[in-house]
């Protein structure tokens, strides 16, 4: 092989995806979409502090709606243990009830009982719905909800929730419990999650930053190596449909085209990534500074980022598209129009579908057998071990078998793929079998 030549190639290869307008535009909506997910949390925020969900309360006997959060509050004006004479904890209650999440919920005492009229006040927005409190006893208490569309799941479950909690308190009220005797009742009992013997638990907060960063460079592993991947296939076949592969292999032979196409698109797909990474920082700083100003607003802290996992995407990316890529560049080679890519690639980007499908499980039960095992198959470690790596505590020397493995199947592969690229790029007219094309790679 010769290294100039290789070294052409991918320098023509990555300038030429430079340039591309594919790339720029690509990378220009990448950054908009990553800097937009970073404020995303505080943008949901403000819109739900600005929406407000007003719901009139038909109480003929008032026995809940004193119990329930009054203007825009958005826990019970009292607890049970409130409502015993105990101190309240409205936080707790808070939480419960999904205060950051969705609309606000405003309950207001009405006014009157016509179902005519309050379902008039819906209709023309004064209200968003009305609860309708039937029984005379909190111990029978029922309601109805009546409103003008179904609301979502997570607003009726935080409505029936706080109804929940004011029936509770108004049978307490009812009952006469002394407040000893609600205080016990009511009391939770103590729970503490504590590290095994030599080991460490790490914060609950950190661990859904964790899942949440891995979740979102899974869908980046795999977008992108099936798209530089195709980027490959799609590059092979135009300089076949337009002969460009018939000037080229006499100046370089199979071998040194098909790495440079690789190695050339794999530069051009880690340049982009730079560019999304530092916007991605970047749009996380700026939005970190206002922290402080925005209470109870979710933040993304860049200090919980563990730089091994940032490190681990990267060299899994590297290993996996070149694997995939040194594969995809072998099938592209055996069609000749650009048509006939998708159709000789798909058992490819069925498997990468596969493996995806099988990392999103994988997310929940880092540790099961299944995902140990698979993380070692050459087409699946990209993917599972990053997760097992990044969510995980395997020992040291699994991430370093699963890499080891990953090298010694990227030569074989790009043999293999070699061999197949080279009887394919000067093949043209019919698309051969799979058969066709062992017979030729055993005579090759």
């Amino acid at each position: 092989m010769n290294l100039h030549h290789i070294n052409l190639i991918i320098r023509r290869e990555f300038l030429e995806r430079l340039r591309s307008p594919g790339f720029i535009i690509g990378t220009i909506l990448g950054i908009v979409g990553i800097v937009g997910l970073s404020f995303a949390p505080a943008l949901l925020q403000l819109i739900g502090q600005e929406t407000t969900l007003k719901i009139a309360v038909v109480d003929p006997h008032n026995l809940i709606y004193p119990y329930l959060p009054q203007g825009n509050d958005q826990q019970p004006a009292s607890t049970p243990q409130a409502a015993a004479g105990q101190s309240a904890n409205p936080a707790g209650v808070e939480q419960a009830a999904g205060a950051s999440t969705g609309a606000r919920l405003a309950f207001l005492k009405a006014d009157l009982s016509d179902p005519a009229v309050l379902s008039d006040r819906i209709k023309q927005g004064k209200l968003g719905a009305y609860v309708v409190v039937q029984g005379d006893k909190a111990t029978d208490v029922t309601f109805q909800m009546h409103a003008k569309d179904r609301p979502d799941a997570v607003t009726s479950s935080r409505v029936l929730l706080l109804l929940s909690a004011a029936s509770t308190q108004a049978k307490i009220r009812e009952s006469g419990l002394t407040p000893e005797q609600a205080a016990s009742l009511f009391a939770a009992p103590g729970f503490k999650i504590e590290p095994i013997v030599g080991g460490a638990l790490k914060d609950e907060k950190a661990v859904f930053q964790s899942q949440f960063l891995v979740y979102v460079l899974l869908i980046l592993l795999y977008g992108t190596t099936v798209m530089y991947g195709l980027a490959v296939a799609m590059g092979v076949v135009y300089e076949k449909s337009t002969r460009v592969m018939e000037i080229l292999i006499t100046s370089a032979r199979p071998i040194e085209l098909m790495l440079g196409k690789v190695f050339g698109i794999g530069l051009a797909g880690l340049a982009q990534y730079v560019l999304w990474v530092a916007a991605g920082f970047g749009a996380l700083v700026f939005s970190s500074l206002g922290k402080s100003s925005s209470a109870g607003a979710p933040q993304f802290e860049l200090a919980s980022v563990p730089p091994g996992t940032l490190v681990a995407f990267l060299v899994f990316f590297v290993l996996g598209y070149l694997v995939y890529a040194a594969l995809y560049a072998a099938l592209g080679s055996l069609v000749n129009r650009t048509e006939d890519v998708n159709s000789v690639t798909t058992p490819i980007t069925l498997m990468l579908v596969a493996t995806y499908l099988l990392s999103l499980a994988a997310l929940g039960n880092t540790d099961a057998d299944y995902v140990k095992w698979l993380s070692f198959v050459p087409f699946l470690s990209p993917m599972l071990m990053f997760i097992r790596v990044a969510l995980s505590n395997p020992a040291w020397w699994e991430p370093v078998l699963a890499v080891a493995i990953l090298i010694i199947s990227i030569f074989f592969f790009a043999w293999l793929a070699a061999k197949i690229y080279r009887v394919g790029v000067l093949l043209y007219g019919k698309r051969p079998s799979f058969r066709e094309i062992g017979r030729m790679l055993r005579t090759t």
